[in-house]
């Protein structure tokens, strides 16, 4: 594969509509910054004027916890996740979700794994397992949370291949978009600068 080809299952801008759910990876939330910035203040207005949810899973929340923040918790995604509604963070996660003949949840973490353990050339036990969750938290939030699409915010571009290759040609190949957080951020800050 083309290391620099777009993988299939990620869009490209400009993008019609973001779904209503966004699992977001850690890169994203740092790429987008601390209060009083304008992508942040982008990205904020864009998820709470078009009732978006941005998801941050277990994995994601505990790599925030060592982000510095004030006094006041700003600064903190954490601390923002559990006082605003325009994000949340996701319960623990039921592995063997499926969505009608889709492979489970699990399976989808397990070769997304192992998939860029592969790309990048490492043993898979040095891979950290926080990017291939997002594949089977996107399944948890089509399955248990009834949306008919979910995006995946990701950075990584080995993550995004991996992701992309490990959904395409299953039952979530239609369901699951992915997002290269650096284009959200460009095309959500276009926006809200054309206000």
């Amino acid at each position: 594969m083309n290391r620099d080809a777009t993988p299939a299952l990620v869009e490209t801008p400009p993008f019609a509509e973001l779904p209503d759910a966004l699992v977001s990876d850690t890169s994203f939330l740092s790429m987008v910054g601390r209060s009083g910035n304008r992508k942040r203040e982008a990205v904020v207005e864009y998820v709470t004027d078009n009732d978006k949810t941005l998801y941050l899973t277990e994995r994601v929340a505990e790599e925030l916890k060592r982000d510095d923040a004030d006094e006041y918790g700003r600064g903190d995604w954490l601390y923002v996740a559990r006082r605003e509604d325009w994000m949340v963070r996701l319960p623990a996660m039921n592995e063997g979700i499926r969505i009608h003949d889709g492979p489970r949840a699990s399976e989808i973490i397990d070769r997304t794994h192992e998939r860029i353990a592969k790309l990048e050339k490492v043993p898979q036990d040095e891979v950290k397992r926080t990017d291939p969750a997002l594949g089977g938290r996107a399944i948890q939030l089509l399955g248990a949370y009834d949306y008919d699409r979910v995006g995946i915010v990701i950075k990584d571009r080995n993550a995004e291949r991996a992701l992309s290759a490990v959904l395409s040609e299953t039952f979530y190949e239609e369901l699951v978009h992915i997002f290269r957080g650096e284009d959200v951020v460009m095309e959500l800050k276009r926006e809200y600068e054309e206000l």
